[in-house]
């Protein structure tokens, strides 16, 4: 009986934020360098990820939730060895939609 390896490997992470606290719903992309595939996950209610079967090779992993800056990591993955990460995401800028107008102080008339 012959044993194949497998060239599948996993990449799983936890989402969390600066304070340890987890992150769910926090958009995953998991890009495969060589080949262009890509995986879109999100985080469950524990702030975890998880993509399988993937084959081995060179990934950008993307991280998005709206109020936190996005977060993007790179990593070569061989085909003995899985992938797993802990993401912390800061805090960033909130957009409201516009464009933010100075206003002018009243000036008191003499």
């Amino acid at each position: 009986m012959q044993v194949v390896e497998s060239d599948r490997i996993a990449i799983s992470g936890t989402v969390i934020d600066t304070t340890g606290a987890v992150i769910q719903n926090a958009r995953i992309s998991i890009r495969n360098e060589e080949d262009g595939t890509e995986i879109r996950t999100v985080s469950d209610s524990s702030g975890r990820f998880d993509a399988h079967e993937l084959l081995a090779g060179r990934y950008t992993v993307r991280i998005e939730m709206p109020g936190f800056l996005p977060r993007v990591q790179s990593a070569s993955v061989d085909r003995e060895h899985s992938l797993t990460l802990t993401v912390p995401l800061e805090i960033g800028a909130v957009n409201m939609g516009g464009p933010i107008a100075k206003s002018k102080s009243p000036r008191k008339k003499r």
